[in-house]
C-alpha cells in the first residue's frame, strides 16, 4: 500500500513509492515541507488577524456610542445622560434607565403609587402633543420634542423651524 501523497495532520509531504530516492526527490521533499511550514504561518496570521477585526474601528465594536479597545476586547460606554443597557452595547437615557430598574425592583405598591402620580402630574404627549411642534415622546421626566431631518429644535425646546 502506497503512503499517502499530503497528509494534512503532518508537517511532511510523503513521496510516492514508485518515485525512486534521488537527489531531486529530496530538493522536493525540502520544497514541499517549507511550503507547509508557510502556509502554516499564513493560517495562524489570518487567525491572528480574525481576532483584531473586532476592534473599535470596524462597527464602533458594535456599541451604540463610545468604544474603547482593549485587551480582552471592545468596551463600550455611553454618552452623559446616556446609561449603558444590561445588553453592554446599547445606550438608553438615564431616566429611562431608572424606571427600567425600577419596574424590576420595585418594592412596594407604595412606591410604584407615587411614581404613577407624579407622572399624571406631568405634562405628556396625550395632552396637546405635550406642547410639542413636531414630534413628542413621553420619558419620565415628561415629555422631549424633536424635529424631523431638516428642522431644527429651537431653544424653547418646544418649535421647530
Amino acid at each position: 500500500m502506497e503512503p499517502p501523497v499530503d497528509d494534512p495532520t503532518s508537517n511532511t509531504m510523503w513521496l510516492r513509492e514508485r518515485d525512486p530516492p534521488n537527489e531531486n526527490n529530496q530538493e522536493q521533499l525540502q520544497s514541499k515541507k517549507m511550503r507547509r511550514k508557510n502556509e502554516q504561518k499564513r493560517t495562524e496570521a489570518n487567525k491572528d488577524r480574525r481576532q483584531i477585526l473586532v476592534t473599535c474601528n470596524y462597527g464602533n465594536g458594535g456599541c451604540q456610542h463610545t468604544c474603547d479597545d482593549t485587551d480582552t476586547g471592545p468596551v463600550c460606554g455611553c454618552h452623559q445622560k446616556y446609561a449603558l443597557h444590561s445588553d453592554g452595547r446599547t445606550c438608553i437615557e438615564k431616566d429611562e434607565a431608572a424606571i427600567e430598574s425600577s419596574e424590576y425592583n420595585a418594592t412596594s405598591v407604595a412606591d410604584v403609587d407615587k411614581r404613577v402620580k407624579r407622572r399624571l402630574l406631568m405634562e405628556t404627549c396625550a395632552v396637546n402633543n405635550g406642547g410639542c411642534d413636531r414630534t413628542c415622546k413621553d420619558t419620565a421626566t415628561g415629555v422631549r420634542c424633536s424635529c424631523p431631518v431638516g428642522f431644527t429644535l429651537q431653544p424653547d425646546g418646544k418649535t421647530c423651524k
